[in-house]
């Protein structure tokens, strides 16, 4: 039944009533009846609607045809009447749903016309929706239906049936059926509309079974091959359930498999089905054969029964016994098990002619030698103890020295004539001796050290060739060495070398800056399972995590132990832990009950720098003043970002509670009297009366009707007062008609409407507050509003109301326990609030579109697109929602690091120049316990353990530290002098020497090195003359290795001081031959002094310094022949000077010279 035939048949009786009265009363003349009234409402609304303008004629006297008011369509309505049946004819009528109702007003009248009424109802709309519906469904299938708003209800027709819950149950149908589906939503809130929505489907049979019969495959199929009846069909390894095969579904072994078809998206019941695989046998095993001279078919030999060969690899028929092979020919081998047939395996034939005996000349071996040692010609040949006698000798059988052996070669299985050779077996040195070897990170052949002469390093056991000394040794490699004496080469000796991997601590990140009681997290990018360590005696580290630090500053570290050969590497941080400050709050109480005069100061002791927040956030300094009651919390941060927080509870006196009262004065009269009753505070109250007569005590007395103020003060001088009110007793009186209180305590919708009565004539209305001239007020907030209502008479009567505040609102501050971070820290917000109420929904908002529900969230691992304001905002009770607060936050940026290197390869001894840019402070870490602080630092004489990663850390100018950037280094051993050439030579100081490099390569570059100074390149070094000053050894070094210089030869010069060659006779003739008396290697000694004497004793000569330059003259003007000497024998005598410091005056020689002309 829809709405209006509802409201037809609740308004049937009195429709009846006034049929009946039509008949009863004459005709008249038609008057339209008129119904006045409200023409909108809100659904739950009460209004009352008046009915008038239809006259009856015939009304009894005193008994006037009463009115009715019936409903004629539209949302549902309650009708009433406050009053009996007649004048005034109204009607309250109460709107129940949202829409347009009609009313209609009738009289028991003859001829009457009724009067309509229009009223449009509004309302909040609910608008139900069903959420989703399908369009179709299978017979006996079931729907969840679910809808918005929830809490309606469901109703089908069609067929099927829904429960509360909107769980639909398709019907068991045999043709497709149509289905329509019903959400009424009937809101509980008065002030709602009611909605309704609709979805309409069809319910589809579902289809038979198909049908199929057992099937049988050989070796397997796929589920593509299985062959049912029906359309829409999946095959499924289960009678129930599971998901549909794909087509190429492997069917491998035997089994059970269930078809089934879909029909207009209902499935049928599944057929089960059963499927054979029969196993294929294997291909049968065949290798390749080869034949000497010719072969058939039945000369093929293979495994597995009933084999058959084949020309081709498939098809064809099979090859009779007698079949001819062919050189190089393709032949196929298949075998049938149980009519299944293999597949065929492939044979290539070989015919090959028996070969020619091979060619082999005796042989010579060092030490001994076995038949495999034996070189002929040829391909597959093999060796015998004589010309004919079958069986072969093993490789292994040792050669005796002078025997003959025999070769005989095979190709492709055919054997050749033999031949003889005659085998020499020559002795060999023993092998060297040498042990297996470690080393630290890198290594070349040249650190290699066996025992032996003439050794050379191989990199296997018998393959020629030499491994040069700055060959780079691998990990776990062997290397073989030999010695070869006198043109045999010993058995070479294998060694095994180790490279031990050098161990890297890597860097140790996380802050360097923290205060007492932060969990300091700390990580290396090094190799993991190292030892944790801390030098602070009160302080813990496990994993990284260090805790217990009181204050100061800390080393932690990360050692990695070492391995084999390889030393421990350390890594190491210094942290500073900063104290937090000392915070003392000391306060001052509030003096009486809502003051505002608290106060509270903060006294701080530490580092220095402070800031101060205040929550709530009543000051930002170190005292907070005009603070009410509650409590208070200020968060102190120093110079170093370490915080402490104290709290401290501001407390107020009771409040004095006045209790007024009063008696009325006669209008016009002076005989009222107002009371107050005075409790809280600190009692011993004193009290002041704003009347004429200023009294002073609690009741006042013969007072004119009017409002009186009283102020009572206590002890502590606090004060409080009280309006009075004292009424006429002939005066109006005066009550609350209506009073709407406010939900939150900073709302201004508040009303309120007062109803005088009595008294005199009109009224008039004062407001205190001054919010209004007449009986109401609205936009009202929390307070007392004292209402007086004056007749005219002049009578007042006042009334006061209280307007209060069904929740509190909220009084919220924003704070950040750290405004300022570095990316990748933690943004914690703090949140304060105080009148939260009992359950307060916070609601943080901020960048990026950041929300949380939670008090104080914390954002980890922030970026620098978290910057900017975070705004708090907190509802409590009864939905109040403070005003926003908002804390700034900025969230600096990490720095880059930018690591690099002069050059990434070094050669030992060389220096690693390291660079850095990117920050203003520098963290440098490395290999082997390296660190610096220096923006480029160097490593001078780098040596082999200091290869490996180099990284660094970089902090920017507000102390933000960067992610690690690296550098890798390596440095390239270089040879030590362990495998080079040494000779020595020996010479006479005072001659030319010319060095030279020994079987040199003209396209390597050959550097000098003589007293650690590199004296010049090339394959030659002269010294002319040679000294004493020049003897030692020189260095001849060639770059190899990455281009590192490694030892190649050391020639050992020997200069010696030889004896002096004094001559018995020279011809200082002028011919250019033998001019001077040349005493050879004279110059070695500097400083000599030489006497020429006569034979007669006469000196002829003398020099301190000789030099070879007596060329026979005299330095004495009284010698016979004057200066030139005459041709005769001469005695000298020398007295050798010093050589390099050291005297020779004892060393003398004597003796005669003859002088030829």
């Amino acid at each position: 039944m829809d709405s209006y035939g509802y409201k037809l048949l609740r308004n049937l009786p009195l429709i009846v009533l006034l049929i009946l009265f039509s008949f009863t009363y004459k005709s008249y003349a038609q008057s339209v009846t008129v119904i006045t009234g409200p023409g909108t409402a809100n659904v739950g609304d009460t209004k009352q609607y008046k009915i008038s303008g239809f006259v009856c004629p015939d009304d009894p006297p005193g008994s006037p045809a009463p009115y009715y008011l019936i409903q004629i369509s539209g949302p549902p309505v309650t009708i009433t009447k406050p009053n009996p049946i007649g004048a005034p004819d109204i009607y309250e009528v109460t709107f129940h749903g949202c829409g347009t109702v009609v009313l209609e007003g009738l009289r028991p009248c003859q001829n009457f016309v009724p009067g309509t009424k229009t009223i449009v109802v509004s309302g909040t709309a609910t608008n139900a929706s069903i959420s989703s519906a399908p369009t179709a469904l299978c017979s006996g299938s079931t729907y969840n239906f679910s809808a918005t708003p929830t809490g309606g209800t469901w109703s089908v027709s069609g067929g099927g049936s829904i429960n509360s819950s909107g769980v639909y149950t398709a019907p068991t149908v045999g043709t497709p059926t149509n289905v329509t589906v019903t959400y009424d939503y009937q809101p509980s809130d008065p002030t709602y509309c009611a909605s309704q929505d609709v979805v309409s489907f069809v319910v589809n049979p579902s289809p038979a079974a198909p049908t199929a019969s057992s099937q049988s495959f050989c070796g397997s199929t796929t589920v593509g091959n299985l062959v049912p009846s029906g359309g829409g069909i999946q095959w499924y390894s289960g009678s129930t359930g599971g998901s549909p095969l794909a087509g190429g579904t492997s069917i491998t072994s035997s089994g059970t498999y269930y078809v089934q078809q879909t029909v207009n998206g209902c499935d049928s019941p599944r057929t089960p089905v059963s499927i054979t695989i029969n196993p294929i046998p294997v291909a049968p095993t065949a290798s390749n054969q080869s034949f000497c001279g010719n072969a058939t078919v039945a000369n093929l030999t293979a495994s597995g029964s009933n084999t058959q060969w084949y020309a081709n690899a498939s098809g064809g028929s099979p090859l009779s016994n007698g079949t001819v092979l062919t050189n190089g020919g393709t032949y196929y081998v298949q075998q049938t098990v149980n009519g299944c047939d293999s597949p065929r395996t492939p044979v290539t034939v070989t015919i090959t002619p028996i070969p020619p005996a091979p060619t082999a000349s005796n042989q010579s071996f060092c030490g001994s030698g076995t038949i495999g040692n034996l070189t002929p010609s040829g391909a597959g040949y093999t060796w015998h103890a004589d010309a004919s006698t079958p069986g072969i000798l093993l490789p292994g059988t040792v050669l005796t020295n002078g025997s003959t052996y025999y070769v005989q070669q095979t190709v492709n299985g055919c054997a050749s004539p033999r031949t003889p050779v005659t085998v020499t077996i020559n002795p060999i040195p023993a092998a060297p001796t040498a042990s297996n070897q470690s080393f630290c990170g890198s290594g070349t052949v040249a650190n290699l050290t066996p025992s032996g002469a003439g050794y050379t390093w191989h990199a296997d056991a018998s393959t020629p060739g030499i491994l040069l000394p700055g060959t780079v040794l691998t990990n776990g490699g062997t290397y073989y060495v030999q010695q070869t004496v006198n043109g045999c080469a010993s058995p070479r000796t294998p060694i095994t070398v180790t490279i031990d991997s050098p161990v890297n601590a890597g860097v140790i990140s996380g802050l360097t800056e923290v205060c007492v009681g932060q969990l300091i997290n700390l990580s290396s990018n090094g190799d993991s399972g190292g030892t944790w360590s801390v030098n602070n005696g009160n302080a813990s580290v496990n994993n990284g995590n260090v805790t217990g630090i009181n204050g100061g500053s800390v080393v932690v570290s990360y050692t990695v132990n070492g391995n084999g050969t390889c030393p421990n590497d350390v890594a190491t941080y210094i942290i500073t832990v900063n104290t937090l400050p000392n915070v003392t709050l000391s306060k001052n109480d509030i003096t009486c009950n809502g003051m505002n005069d608290g106060s509270a100061t903060v006294t701080v002791t530490g580092n220095g720098g402070y800031s101060y927040v205040w929550t709530p956030n009543v000051s930002t300094g170190s005292t907070a003043t005009g603070l009410a009651s509650g409590s208070y919390t200020v968060l102190v941060t120093d110079i170093n970002g370490c915080s402490h927080a104290e709290s401290i509870n501001i407390t107020e006196p009771t409040a004095i509670v006045l209790t007024p009262t009063s008696t009325p004065a006669s209008c016009g009269n002076s005989d009222g009297t107002a009371t107050v009753s005075a409790t809280g505070g600190a009692g011993g109250y004193t009290y002041s009366w704003d009347d004429s007569m200023s009294q002073s005590t609690s009741t006042a007395v013969n007072l004119a009707a009017g409002t009186y103020q009283v102020t009572v003060e206590d002890v502590d001088g606090c004060t409080i007062t009280q309006i009075v009110a004292v009424a006429n007793t002939n005066g109006p009186t005066v009550s609350i008609s209506t009073q709407q209180n406010v939900n939150c305590s900073d709302d201004t919708n508040g009303s309120i409407t007062i109803q005088a009565t009595g008294g005199t004539g009109n009224y008039t209305y004062t407001w205190l507050p001054n919010v209004g001239t007449t009986n109401s007020a609205s936009d009202l907030g929390v307070g007392d509003y004292l209402v007086t209502v004056i007749d005219d008479a002049g009578c007042e009567t006042p009334i006061t109301i209280s307007i209060i505040a069904n929740n509190p609102t909220p009084t919220v501050s924003a704070n950040a326990l750290s405004t300022s971070i570095c990316e990748g820290q933690d943004i914690q917000l703090q949140g304060s609030v105080s009148d939260g109420g009992s359950s307060p929904i916070f609601q943080w908002t901020g960048p990026n579109g950041f929300s949380s529900l939670s008090q104080n969230p914390i954002i980890t691992n922030a970026t620098p697109n978290a910057s900017g304001d975070y705004n708090f905002v907190v509802t409590g009770d009864g939905g109040c929602t403070s005003s926003s607060t908002q804390v700034t936050v900025t969230v600096n940026a990490k720095p880059t690091a930018n690591a690099s290197a002069n050059e990434i390869s070094v050669c030992e001894g060389g220096t690693i120049m390291l660079q850095g840019s990117g920050g203003v402070s520098y963290q440098w870490t490395g290999p082997n316990g390296f660190t610096s602080t220096d923006q480029n630092p160097t490593i001078s004489n780098a040596a082999i353990y200091e290869s490996g990663t180099y990284t660094l850390i970089v902090i920017s100018g507000n102390g933000c530290e960067s992610d690690s950037a690296s550098v890798n280094i390596i440095v390239n051993p270089s040879a030590p002098s362990t495998n080079y050439i040494e000779t020595t030579l020996t010479v006479c100081a005072g001659e030319t020497v010319v060095l030279s490099v020994n079987n040199p390569d003209s396209t390597l570059i050959y550097s000098w090195v003589f007293d650690e100074n590199n004296i010049g390149q090339g394959l030659s070094m002269t010294l002319s003359p040679v000294t004493l000053d020049d003897r030692g050894a020189y260095l001849i070094y060639v770059a190899e290795n990455a281009g590192c210089n490694s030892l190649a030869e050391v020639i050992k010069l020997n200069v010696e001081t030889c004896d002096i060659v004094i001559p018995e006779a020279f011809s200082p003739n002028g011919d250019g031959i033998n001019d001077f008396f040349h005493i050879d290697n004279i110059e070695l000694y500097p400083n000599t002094e030489l006497w020429i004497y006569s034979r007669w004793g006469l000196e002829v000569f003398h020099s301190d310094n000789y030099k070879n330059d007596w060329d026979g003259t005299s330095q004495n003007k009284l010698n016979v022949g004057k200066d030139i000497l005459p041709e005769g024998t001469y005695y000298y005598y020398l007295k050798l000077g010093e050589v390099n410091g050291e005297s020779n005056s004892v060393k003398e020689f004597k003796g005669f010279v003859y002088l030829k002309r």
